[in-house]
């Protein structure tokens, strides 16, 4: 004879409220997603039709590759002419990671290689680069590597280094008491020093085989890089750092291997000094567009907005991609400049966890506020891992993440989660039974 079940309606009667509460609490949380996923720190980014697998990217005339090294900058770009280039090298602990980012690509030679200023998350990786690889052409910040005699970072009290090119018109500015002098940067950090000496003692073998010492410039407004391949024409363009008013040019006199201009300072000794000296590059293949600007600080920034012509407006404008300035700093990426480039894509090389904040909200704010057509307008290295973007030669842009790691790309919603907590504890709820106390019989 089967057994009879038997329901304790007192235990059902429980559950069922218990399972309703879980689903109220979580319902409720839903409505006020936002706030729960900004102090957890998840979120979603819904992938456009513009997202593809890795594999696809290796077919694209050109690939840009924001390579993932924490709270540090390094960008990779393999241009349709074969060559390539590579903007900043990360910081020491990452070296080897972009090493065997670019040996993965079977990459020999860099053709380009550009330091954007003297901070160590960007050039701190840059001596082990000139060790492994042969590097023809190196932009360099004007920015002087030496050292202080003493405590003291007066102008009088500092020696450029043995290595450093500049050193010889350094001293000339400084005898002649000239002004310009008064807000070069002068950096005495070893990491520097050591990046500068290794620039300059970095060779190349040419197409005859003989070997060359790298041809070194340093970062000016003006300055240009064509394509070796009239089929698959590119246009590479920097619009800072500006030359300074009296626009004086390098000679060999002083620097027998850099070329370039003096270029204006903004600081001697401090961080914004250092940042302001950085590059606004943009480079442009098939009508699209990618921009970068290392960590410009603000008034730097205004300045080079300030100077563009309606010609260097019309070249910035609808930028495909943008790099963040200063890892999504607020005191870079103003409003003024982003109204001009109107980005569809902007990627924010940034460390999880950071003690700086970025990208700061202020930022994010001002990215957010601009017109999008598309949902996943903002990426993050710290969220989606290394992101490459290819370019196609129809003209199509598409792009990848996660390609260094194995987990999910994008990260889930809360209701996502929301969804999981209330099936895993129903399922908890439902399991755990119920012994109410049994009354005492009495004698």
């Amino acid at each position: 004879m089967a057994r009879k079940i038997v329901i304790n309606k007192n235990e059902l009667k429980i559950k069922l409220i218990l399972i309703f509460v879980l689903a109220l609490v979580l319902g409720v949380s839903v409505i006020f997603s936002k706030p729960i996923e900004k102090l957890l720190h998840i979120g979603v980014t819904h992938k456009s039709g513009k997202y593809v697998s890795v594999e696809t990217l290796k077919s694209s005339d050109m690939t840009v590759h924001y390579i993932d090294v924490g709270q540090a900058d390094c960008t990779l770009l393999q241009l349709p002419d074969s060559t390539t280039m590579l903007i900043d090298a990360g910081d020491i602990e990452t070296r080897n990671v972009v090493v065997n980012y670019i040996k993965g690509l079977n990459i020999t030679t860099i053709n380009y290689f550009v330091l954007t200023h003297s901070d160590s998350d960007h050039v701190g990786g840059a001596k082990t680069i000139l060790e492994y690889f042969e590097v023809q052409n190196i932009y360099r910040p004007f920015a002087i590597a030496g050292t202080y005699e003493g405590s003291s970072t007066a102008l009088a009290n500092f020696t450029p280094n043995s290595s450093e090119d500049l050193g010889a018109i350094f001293t000339k500015l400084r005898s002649e008491n000239d002004s310009l002098i008064s807000k070069l940067p002068r950096v005495k950090t070893k990491v520097y020093s050591d990046t500068i000496s290794a620039v300059y003692a970095e060779t190349y073998t040419d197409e005859s085989g003989n070997t060359k010492p790298s041809n070194v410039s340093v970062n000016y407004d003006g300055l240009t890089i064509t394509s070796t391949d009239n089929t698959k024409k590119f246009e590479i363009e920097f619009y800072a750092p500006l030359k300074n008013d009296a626009n004086l040019e390098l000679i060999s006199d002083y620097t027998p291997r850099t070329s370039g201009y003096l270029t204006k300072g903004y600081g001697a000794t401090t961080a914004q000094g250092y940042n302001a000296v950085s590059p606004v590059i943009r480079v442009e293949y098939l009508n699209n567009k990618f921009l970068f600007t290392g960590d410009i600080y603000d008034t730097a920034e205004k300045d080079v907005v300030n100077s563009l012509t309606q010609e260097d407006i019309k070249e910035l404008s609808n930028i495909t991609v943008y790099q963040a300035g200063h890892h999504g700093a607020s005191n870079s990426n103003s409003s003024e400049l982003l109204n001009i480039i109107n980005p569809t894509y902007t990627v924010v090389s940034v460390g999880e966890g950071n003690t700086y904040g970025h990208p700061t909200e202020e930022f994010l704010n001002r990215i957010n506020g601009l017109h999008h057509d598309i949902t996943d307008y903002l990426l993050r290295t710290d969220k989606q891992g290394t992101i490459a973007f290819g370019i196609f030669n129809n003209g199509e842009v598409k792009y990848s993440a996660g390609v260094e790691i194995t987990n999910t790309v994008f990260e889930v919603a809360w209701w996502q989660i929301a969804v999981g907590i209330f099936v895993v504890g129903s399922v908890i709820i439902i399991s755990i039974r119920y012994y109410p106390k049994k009354k005492k019989r009495k004698k």
